[in-house]
Order: structure tokens, then sequence, then C-alpha cells
């Protein structure tokens, strides 16, 4: 990578960005994996995710109906940072702002936590219903991202390694499933998306036909 790269790079982290948590997925020569959009601008984001690209590396991220390409500039122990080749259209990526059928759904969920309702409306507007497998995208990805802290933290422990090396390698799969269980509730087309994840062992099971 030439030092003007580099500095573009550099750039691009230092340009204003929105601190959000999303569920995508990155796609390259040899990668397609679950991972989480931080820190978006129109010129680049932190991704994070258990498989990227390595530096240098173009990419495409891809969100629903969305997608951005760009190259990997730098890369650390639990993500890396994409510059995308042409300015993002960043609105069309943050999550929207709720509509009036939402701010009611929202409203009557406070009036239950406050105690001055009982029971949810029986048949939730329509927005409520559209936007719930995004919602349960994200909290997997939440999910997913406690698990991978718990297993980092508990990972700094020699003696909790060594007693416990399987258990710990069975949150970081834990991390991955969720990551990628978040990505295909979001997919436009889940059947390509099951096809792209790169854990065998949970394509397979998404794949069966017998229950």
């Amino acid at each position: 990578m030439t030092l003007p790269e580099v500095q573009e790079g550099v750039n691009a982290r230092l340009m204003p960005r929105s601190q959000l948590f999303l569920s995508a997925m990155i796609h390259s020569d040899n990668i397609s994996a679950a991972i989480r959009l931080r820190d978006l601008s129109a010129s680049g984001a932190r991704v994070e995710g258990a498989t990227l690209p390595a530096i240098g590396a173009t990419a495409t991220i891809r969100r629903g109906s969305l997608h951005a390409s760009g190259t990997i500039v730098w890369r650390d122990r639990k993500g890396g940072g994409l510059h995308f080749e042409s300015p993002l259209a960043l609105d069309e990526w943050m999550p929207k702002q709720a509509s009036r059928d939402q701010t009611a759904v929202d409203d009557m969920v406070e009036l239950v936590r406050s105690g001055r309702a009982e029971v949810l409306p029986l048949s939730p507007p329509k927005v409520f219903r559209d936007i719930l497998p995004q919602r349960l995208a994200e909290e997997l990805a939440y999910v997913g991202r406690l698990l991978e802290s718990l297993g980092d933290d508990l990972s700094a422990e020699t003696l909790i390694v060594m007693r416990h090396a399987e258990k710990l390698q069975n949150l970081d799969i834990a991390s991955q499933i969720l990551g990628h269980v978040a990505a295909l509730l979001i997919a436009d087309q889940p059947e390509r998306a099951i096809e792209s994840i790169s854990m065998g062992s949970l394509r397979k099971r998404l794949q069966r036909v017998s229950i």
C-alpha cells in the first residue's frame, strides 16, 4: 500500500461519523461473512466480525437492498476499516425515524411500563410488524457482541484458557451464529445469503429439509 493510500485511510477515520450498530454482510474474493457496521460515515466505516478481508482487499458490504464497495485500509484484533470507493448516501443506511404509527406503539409500550395501561393492542400497526425483523436482527447482533466480549475477557486469563479452551471456542461459535442469523433476518434474498455463510455446519442446518 502506498503512502497516499494510507493517508487517505487515516483521513477517512478522522471524518465525522455516526455511532451505530448494524448487522450486514461483507463479500470479497474468498470471503462472505456476517459483520457489524460501526462508526459509519460517507467515506468509510469501522466493521467488526470474526472473518474479514486482508488490508488492501476490495470488499462489498450489503445490508438488505443497500450495498457499497471499498478497500480495507486497516485491521486490528476485532475488526477493520473500510474506505468507500465513492461517497455513501449516509441517510439511506441510517435507521429511519419513527413514523406516527411507530410513535403510537412506543407510547403504548411506555404506558404499559409506567402502569397506566395493562395490555398492548391485540393487532400492532403494520409498521411495527415490518420493522420487527430489523429490531430482532439488531438484538441478536447485540447478544453476539456480548458473548464475544465475554470470550475476549475470559481468554485473557491463562488458567481459564487451560481449563476451558473448548467452552471458550463454543462462545466464539455462538457469537458467529448469532451474527449470521441476524444478517439472514434482514436479507432481501435469504436463500442466497444462506449460501454465502462461511460456517458449513450452520449452512447445512439451515438448508435441511426435515425438522
